[in-house]
C-alpha cells in the first residue's frame, strides 16, 4: 500500500498449515480482489493464503447489551429501526432551534413548553442528559444553550440519523446507543435528566432507578408525555369534569 492509502486493521490467524488475515469490512470494499492479492504476497505484502472480509450483519447488536434486551425492548428496537427508514431523509436537516431562540412563545406547544423550562433552568456550563433522544432534536436545541449534551436512545438507527443532524446544525452532543433501564453512565453525573414524550416507552421503575442513580444531589429531572399536556387532561382537571365524577354540578 502506498502512504497515501488509510491503514487497514487486520488479524491474522494460522490453523492446520493454512494462514488467514482477517479484516473489518467497514474498512475495504466488498470487491477487493486487487487488495487481496496484495496483501497475500508472501515477498512484498503481509504474506497469507488468503483474505477473511468480516461484515457487520444488518440484524447484529450494537453491543453485547442489546443481546440481553427484554422482548418489549426489542419491539422497540425493531419499530424505531422501521421508522428510522422511512425518515432516513432528516439526517440531512438541521434541526430547527426556534423553541429556544425566539421571542415568541407557544405556551400550547408541548414541545416548545418543556424546551423553555429547560432553557429556564440556566444550562450553560450544565451536564445534562437526553433520555429516548430520538432523532435529536430536543439533545441539539439544549445544546445551543449552552450545556455539555449527553443523549441516549436504544435505537442504533435513531442514533445515527441524530449524529448527522448534530453535525450538519453544529452541535455537540454526545450519543450513546443504550436503553433507559441501564445507562452507561457513573452515580451523580448530571445536573438534569431529561425524558422528552419517552417515559411510555419504558420500564419505569427500572429507567427512574437509573435516572436517580446518574442524577446529582439536587438535580433537576424535566419531562413531558403526550397526555399531561393535552386539551384532554385540561378538561379532565377541570371544576366541570369534576363535578361530572362526583355527582355534583
Amino acid at each position: 500500500m502506498t502512504p497515501s492509502q488509510p491503514m487497514i486493521p487486520f488479524v491474522k490467524a494460522s490453523a492446520c498449515g493454512n494462514d488467514f488475515l482477517i479484516v473489518d469490512g467497514s474498512y475495504v470494499p466488498a470487491d477487493i480482489g486487487s487488495l487481496s492479492k496484495r496483501m497475500c504476497d508472501r515477498h512484498r505484502g503481509i504474506g497469507a493464503d488468503g483474505v477473511l472480509r468480516v461484515v457487520r450483519s444488518e440484524n447484529a447488536p450494537e453491543s453485547s447489551d442489546e443481546a440481553e434486551v427484554s422482548d418489549r425492548q426489542r419491539r422497540e428496537i425493531e419499530y424505531h429501526r422501521d421508522r428510522a427508514a422511512a425518515h432516513a431523509h432528516f439526517a440531512t436537516g438541521r434541526v430547527d432551534l426556534s423553541a429556544v431562540t425566539s421571542a415568541h412563545y407557544r405556551w400550547w406547544n408541548a414541545y416548545w413548553v418543556i424546551l423553555r423550562k429547560a432553557k429556564n433552568l440556566g444550562l450553560a456550563g450544565k451536564n445534562v442528559l437526553v433520555v429516548g433522544c430520538g432523532f435529536g432534536d430536543d439533545a441539539i436545541q439544549l445544546a445551543h444553550l449552552g450545556a455539555s449534551i449527553k443523549a441516549v436512545d436504544i435505537s442504533a438507527e435513531s442514533v445515527a440519523i441524530a449524529r448527522q443532524r448534530a453535525d450538519a446544525s453544529a452541535a455537540l452532543v454526545d450519543f450513546e446507543v443504550s436503553p433507559a433501564e441501564k445507562l452507561p453512565y457513573a452515580d451523580e453525573t448530571f445536573d438534569l435528566v431529561y425524558l422528552p414524550d419517552v417515559v411510555h416507552h419504558l420500564d419505569i421503575a427500572a429507567a427512574m432507578r437509573e435516572v436517580r442513580r446518574v442524577l446529582k444531589q439536587g438535580g433537576v429531572v424535566l419531562g413531558n408525555e403526550p397526555y399531561t399536556h393535552s386539551w384532554l387532561e385540561v378538561i379532565r382537571q377541570s371544576r366541570l369534569a369534576l363535578g361530572v365524577r362526583t355527582g355534583r354540578t
